[in-house]
């Protein structure tokens, strides 16, 4: 029981004050804990957007590598198709091929800068440069020899397939820096043709601006950007850090020996730590047996305690007054019930020590517990007195216990609030692996409680994915080394299975055993985030198809392998047709739809073996393996699978209401090859046979042969020399006269013709459906329209009347909607009246869109053109409008008029188109013309206009008044 005199009461108003003096202490403690979990966090997503950047940086110079090979492919390519009898020459035509390679290959890659082929002497021969967003060619003149450049030299010492690269600087021509500032890399790779004999390099130089700004953002802190000699490529100081005047390892000294550490040696992340920041480093590695390297460094402030302290300004001074208060009342009790007392028998203890009479002081009275200690305490010292010696052994040695036992509660202290407040699971368990503790941690990411773990082995969270080998080499390792990190998959208690980063240590004492301590932390997110990337990196967002990428890694593996198990496989690049026509009527939504459908009824139709990707837009490569041993058989296999599957895509899709009917056309080739090509190879063997299949009609299928490479590089080489000849006027009209019965000029036709430079003349047939794919003919109809009214003015002006020319006009050029605009001004820029000028369509052109061409048509009647139907009655639809079309003439086609002979005396088909436009009061030219049997039968119908051979040939524009218009029979 308490009295009014009791040191108990005295001792719980104490206690009552103390609360008010650990609020500062427990401040500090939470600030302390608070300040660790804020680094750690931290570190975590610096290094998480580090890697995130070091990541686009590899990828972006994965992709250069694969360009500069593929560019070198190209042009040995060239270079093997231009040989000559005397050898390799750079003539025009390969200069223009390169040329055209070069510019082609910067115009659709942003991120380079210059392209250039250099000989085995380091002479430049073709450089192009990327300048205010246009690609330039350097003219032969400003070629520069580089044979004394250091990138050239190593460049030379390449071998076939491997790749240079630069360290990053700035870029220099004629040996000036360009400006602004261009931080580049050089990328290179050797050209040995061995059929050309032409030994050279191809350097790309790669921008590496977007690069460096990509790296640069959104990084908290400072950042740097380093090369393996410490000079900085991005620096946050500078706006030209390549040229700025310090060096890492010189503004930084306290870090020396950092690219000795373990984590940088071994190509992974690492963390410094000085007195006033914390350091964390990326390497990046090229990649690129020249080893190249570079390091991405993050900066920030070490956040101290005293940092949070003093943004707790308010609250820190409120706990300073009331902690002074606090002691000045504690100290003012304390020594009036306390502090004397204690005084006192300090006094006593003192005179024990120093072997003094002992006197009780009468004039201390307190009527406590200390009162009644002071008296016993005096009694006490006359016993300890007499046994002095033992008394100080006695006190000795309690004050050791003391202040061990201090010692180790303090120790424990601190340990138990690591182990209890830690972010990763901790578990500990005894020599024969029973589970003895675990700390919240582990609870919160397992699921199991202390009551539910304790005395159980570690297994209760096993997920039983690793095999046994996997944890035989877990304990060799643990027990030779004491030690075991790794990955592995852990099962919750609600059945999850998640992965887990662990880390396990064997306490030895004696050589022996005692205890094992493990930590693990929940990795799942990593993991998300890493299949995250994988994803984006090697599937089509779409169809959830592989994508190029993930293709050709496949196709390479197949490739290898095929070769050693001496087996065939195929490789099938599928175009759907028409799939246009599908996105411009319904919809881009409705497209992706009908994509996503076939790739759900390609992936159901092949085997697991087998890879099926999408290649982009339209297009659909799968990859078949493991034929056979046998190029027939093979192939017998290949054709019986594609009657399946063109079958198979030829169903209907029902997409939102609509019933879809989508052929495809497919080009086939089989490896691996006797020449042993690449995978771009393969797939470009395969786009070549399914633009042939596609060419022959669509719906079907073409296996690969080397003729169609070469028609491929022929078509490739026309529609190259369709555009030199569209800018240097090559295209010239020759001109073939119409007549009526009584031998008198109607009109002529304008034909184009292509005046080359070596090849000389070349007919239409060989390059018109080039020009009609290539989307050239729009050009080329624009500039007959343009020559054939010029030439109208020019015969004028020497005194002949010409009735009318007629020009062809191709759907392509008909349907552009400013077409009549066109003709329009060239008719008035060239000062003819529109009378003078036929337009001559096909039956194809007008039954696309008929009513928008019945409107066109009927603009150009109205406005003083005449329009005349090229090839009548080749078609099939247009009978059915030709009463409602706009036209003026109609020309039966040859192969009707080829019918007209003596053994076929009854043509049907002229007979009735005569008639038909007898009734729609239409005029009529028979084309192709050849005999006087020919031009009797067709008088004898009806039919008074003719063109052809057996009148006039075709000619040019300078014969054609020549002879006075005489016939040519």
């Amino acid at each position: 029981m308490f009295n009014i005199y009791s040191i108990k009461l005295k001792l719980s108003l104490i206690l009552l004050i103390t609360p008010l003096i650990t609020p500062m202490g427990l401040l500090a403690y939470i600030l302390l804990v608070k300040n660790q979990a804020q680094q750690t966090q931290q570190q975590l997503i610096i290094k998480k957007k580090q890697q995130e950047k070091v990541f686009f940086f590899k990828n972006s110079l994965a992709n250069a590598y694969s360009d500069t090979l593929y560019v070198s492919r190209l042009i040995n390519h060239q270079l093997s198709n231009s040989l000559k009898k005397n050898g390799l020459i750079f003539d025009k035509q390969l200069s223009n091929e390169i040329n055209f390679t070069f510019k082609s290959f910067l115009e659709v890659n942003p991120l380079y800068q210059q392209i250039r082929l250099i000989d085995n002497n380091g002479q430049e021969r073709v450089r192009f440069n990327r300048r205010h967003n246009q690609v330039v060619s350097t003219k032969t003149n400003k070629l520069q020899n580089k044979s004394e450049q250091s990138y050239v030299k190593k460049s030379l010492n390449l071998q076939p397939g491997e790749i240079y690269i630069s360290e990053l600087n700035l870029n220099r021509e004629n040996g000036i820096i360009e400006r602004p500032y261009n931080p580049t890399l050089r990328i290179a790779s050797k050209l040995e043709n061995t059929i050309s004999g032409f030994k050279g390099i191809i350097i790309i130089n790669i921008s590496a601006q977007k690069i460096i700004n990509e790296i640069s953002k959104n990084l908290k802190g400072d950042t740097y950007l380093i090369n393996q000699k410490g000079q900085y490529i991005v620096h946050p100081a500078s706006n030209a850090p390549l040229v700025y005047p310090h060096n890492f390892n010189t503004d930084f000294p306290e870090l020396k020996g950092w690219q000795q550490s373990q984590a940088i040696q071994q190509n992974n992340f690492a963390f410094f730590k000085t007195n006033k920041q914390n350091f964390y480093f990326y390497p990046i590695d090229s990649g690129s047996q020249f080893h190249r390297q570079w390091f991405l460094i993050t900066t920030e402030p070490i956040l101290t305690i005293w940092n949070q302290l003093q943004q707790q300004t308010v609250l820190i001074t409120t706990t300073l007054i009331a902690i002074l208060l606090s002691i000045l009342l504690a100290n003012y009790i304390s020594r009036y019930w306390f502090i004397n007392p204690i005084r006192y028998m300090k006094k006593v203890a003192q005179g024990i020590i120093e072997e003094r009479p002992i006197k009780f002081m009468t004039n201390f009275h307190q009527k406590d517990e200390l009162d009644s200690l002071c008296k016993k305490l005096h009694q006490l010292a006359k016993i300890i007195s007499t046994k002095e010696e033992k008394n100080k052994l006695i006190i000795q040695s309690l004050k050791k216990e003391i202040s061990y036992r201090k010692s180790i509660e303090l120790d424990l202290s601190l340990y138990k609030t690591l182990f209890e407040h830690s972010s990763e699971a901790m578990m500990i368990t005894d020599e024969h692996e029973v589970i003895t503790h675990i700390n919240p941690a582990y609870t919160q990411i397992t699921g199991y409680c202390k009551q539910e773990v304790i005395g159980k082995t570690p297994r209760i969270i096993s997920s039983e994915k690793q095999s046994a080998e996997f944890y035989k080499g877990l304990w060799q390792k643990l027990n030779t080394q004491g030690s075991w990190q790794g990955e592995l998959f852990n099962r919750k208690k609600n059945g999850d299975i998640f992965p887990v980063y662990q880390c396990i240590n064997s306490i030895k004492i004696n050589a022996k055993t005692s205890l094992y301590i493990s930590v693990f932390s929940d990795i799942t997110e990593h993991k998300q985030y890493e299949e995250t990337l994988r994803q984006h990196a090697y599937y089509d967002p779409l169809t959830n198809l592989p994508n190029r990428n993930l293709l050709q890694d496949r196709l390479s593996q197949t490739l290898a392998k095929m070769h050693r198990n001496q087996q065939f496989a195929a490789l099938l690049f599928l175009d759907l047709d028409n799939f246009k026509n599908i996105n411009d009527s319904l919809g881009h939504d409705f497209g992706d739809m009908l994509l996503k459908k076939v790739a759900t009824r390609l992936c159901k139709n092949f085997r697991a073996i087998d890879s099926i990707s999408r290649f982009g837009g339209d297009e659909f490569v799968i990859l078949i393996n493991e034929l056979s041993s046998d190029y027939k058989t093979s192939k017998t296999l290949v054709k019986n699978l594609l009657n399946k599957l063109l079958q198979l895509l030829s169903k209907p899709y029902f997409i939102l209401e609509h019933e879809l009917f989508v052929s495809a056309s497919i080009g086939i080739t089989l490896f691996p090859t006797t020449k042993n090509h690449h995978a771009e190879d393969i797939i470009k063997m395969a786009d070549i046979a399914m633009y042939v299949a596609k060419a022959q009609g669509k719906g079907a299928f073409q296996f690969y042969t080397p003729e169609m490479q070469e028609k491929a590089h022929q078509r490739l080489s026309i529609e190259n020399g369709l555009r030199e000849a569209i800018k240097h006027n090559q295209l010239v009209l020759f001109f073939q006269c119409q007549y009526n019965n009584n031998e008198e000029l109607l009109g002529m036709e304008a034909l184009i013709r292509w005046q080359h430079p070596e090849q000389g003349l070349i007919y239409p047939n060989d390059f018109i459906p080039i020009a009609e794919e290539s989307g050239l003919i729009i050009s080329m109809g624009e500039i007959i329209i343009k020559q054939a009214c010029l030439q109208i003015k020019q015969w004028e002006s020497e005194g002949h009347s010409i009735p009318h020319i007629a020009v062809n006009v191709s759907p392509k050029q008909f349907a552009e909607k400013d077409f009549v605009d066109k003709v329009c001004t060239i008719c008035k820029e060239s000062n003819i009246p529109p009378q003078q000028l036929m337009l001559e369509l096909t039956e194809a052109t007008i039954i696309h869109d008929i009513e928008i061409t019945i409107k066109k048509m009927s603009q150009l009647q109205q406005l003083g053109y005449r329009i005349s139907i090229d090839d009548f009655g080749t078609g099939y639809s247009s009978l059915a409008y030709l009463n409602k079309l706009p036209i003026d003439q109609l020309k039966i086609d040859k192969s009707f008029i080829d019918d007209i002979n003596l053994e076929n005396k009854h043509v049907v088909i002229v007979d009735t188109i005569i008639a038909m436009a007898q009734h729609l009061k239409l005029n009529l030219i028979a084309e192709g013309v050849e005999s006087q049997y020919q031009v009797d039968y067709l008088v004898q119908q009806g039919c008074l206009g003719f063109q052809g051979y057996y009148f006039s040939k075709p000619i040019p524009a300078e014969e054609v008044f020549s002879g006075h218009l005489e016939k040519q029979h």
